[in-house]
């Protein structure tokens, strides 16, 4: 069970199965399978058997497919749906709407929208032996022989009212990232003469991805961009360039909302599986941790986002884990002295990729070049000539226009460092997540860290990091 539950989904880098997600999980899927099976039944009596006009009897059918879908995505109460720019009459103008493919949800999140959609589906959808007869029932077409050999079906449809949505990309993309468009929406738009409907759909290859039949947490929002009329020439004219040049488009407005939703918060559960079953005081630890520090937003708003970063006393990795997550772009090395934390951090299922932990003692370090060096909560742990040492070693190997950040107490605000000794006392003697050298700890000075950084060429700017203890955050940067 370990190993099914935890160590194979780990090694093929998916998140570890919890109780409460894999019960959801199993109801969702459930819930699909047999709704499914009804639906066909449903939908065999009242599209084959029925007297009557077919075409109502069809919509009628549409109805409760979309209704069905409808409730299946917001019974996974875990997903917060979010639904963008969509007008009330979105769906009376029959459009082609392309968007976006990681998951199985992307299908789900679309058929929901409204009952008057045509899916163009791929051959494991149409074969499947669950809801293949109902896939066939509502029209969604199959385009075994290739797109003319159903425009004149897919026109007929469309003159009943419906859109078309097809995924350009035409497969699955198993990281989230889009791939190459091919042609096939682009031919049928110019075919059809139908206004081009993008959409762009983020979240959902975390929530349930390529391969994994696992309901994780998290948010699926979907959001409409502007249509494209068929005689708008800003895209091109023929649909060969309309292909390259909506697709340019397309990608660069998936990264702007990407950045706009891929935040520090939104990482931190990503952050926070790595730590699953490891201890459950390291993870109520790292819990309330990760929110104290506000899930490292002031870092990342900081700190560039193609920057070579040296997190100094990383400890079990946290800030390291959400930087590298936020932008694959920077390179960080992560340093501490404790084997443990660096064991633990280092072997997270889905560590960044452009972070490294180093297990060394800082004072032996040999600090690489950088463009910013972090030392969140460590000078209190070294003596004042040690502290003196690292900031000058920082201040040699910065790059030019680069930063250092120093987050730490500081002794004149006396009723405020009360409290931050109180934590240090937490931290290093009950709960141990910290060790303290023998020579205890020596937390610096405001005035002192103004007069060393002004006698070296550096400017200070001087953040609260607190409203209880008396942490600050000290940002010395080199004109």
């Amino acid at each position: 069970m370990f190993r099914w539950l935890i160590t194979n989904p780990t090694r093929l880098k998916h998140e570890p199965f919890t109780f409460f997600n894999l019960i959801l999980s199993i109801f969702s899927f459930s819930y699909f399978f047999f709704g499914s099976i009804i639906l066909s039944i449903i939908g065999f009596v009242l599209v084959y058997c029925l007297p009557g006009n077919q075409k109502k009897r069809k919509y009628i059918f549409h109805v409760l497919v979309s209704t069905f879908v409808r409730s299946l995505v917001y019974v996974m109460f875990n997903v917060k749906k979010k639904i963008l720019n969509l007008q009330p009459d979105q769906f009376d103008k029959p459009a082609i709407l392309i968007a976006n493919h990681s998951s199985v949800l992307d299908i789900l999140a679309l058929i929901m929208l409204n009952p008057k959609v045509i899916l163009i589906t791929n051959k494991w959808v149409w074969h499947s032996p669950v809801f293949g007869w109902l896939v066939k029932m509502v029209d969604y077409q199959y385009l075994a022989e290739g797109i003319d050999s159903s425009i004149d079906t897919l026109r007929e449809r469309v003159q009943e009212g419906y859109s078309i949505v097809i995924f350009p990309e035409g497969t699955r993309s198993k990281d989230g990232r889009i791939g190459r468009f091919h042609k096939g929406a682009f031919f049928l738009a110019e075919q059809l003469q139908l206004d081009i409907q993008p959409v762009l759909i983020h979240g959902t290859n975390e929530l349930v991805t390529k391969g994994f039949f696992y309901l994780k947490n998290g948010p699926l929002t979907l959001k409409f961009l502007p249509r494209i009329s068929p005689g708008d020439a800003t895209y091109g004219i023929t649909y060969s360039e309309r292909t390259k040049a909506i697709s340019t488009w397309f990608k660069q407005e998936y990264r702007s909302l990407r950045q706009e939703i891929e935040t520090p918060a939104y990482y931190s559960r990503k952050m926070f599986s790595n730590f699953l079953y490891k201890g459950p005081v390291l993870e109520w630890y790292m819990r309330i941790k990760v929110q104290l520090e506000g899930y490292y937003t002031r870092f990342e708003r900081l700190i560039p986002r193609n920057s070579t970063i040296v997190d100094m006393g990383c400890g079990y990795g946290f800030l390291s884990y959400i930087l590298g997550y936020t932008s694959s772009d920077r390179t960080i090395y992560a340093v501490d002295y404790d084997p443990d934390k660096i064991g633990v951090a280092e072997n997270g299922y889905a560590r960044p990729a452009n972070v490294q932990f180093i297990h060394s003692d800082i004072r032996m370090y040999t600090l690489p070049v950088a463009d910013v060096y972090i030392m969140n909560d460590l000078l209190h742990y070294l003596q004042p000539a040690d502290q003196e040492q690292l900031l000058q070693d920082c201040m040699h190997n910065l790059r030019p226009n680069g930063m250092i950040i120093v987050r730490d107490g500081v002794r004149e605000l006396e009723t405020k460092h009360w409290w931050t000794n109180l934590s240090e006392i937490f931290s290093t003697r009950i709960l141990k997540f910290n060790k303290k050298m023998n020579h205890g700890l020596h937390f610096i000075s405001e005035e002192w860290l103004r007069s060393f950084a002004s006698n070296h060429g550096f400017q200070v700017r001087i953040e609260d990091a607190s409203s209880v203890t008396s942490n600050h955050v000290f940002l010395l940067t080199k004109p």
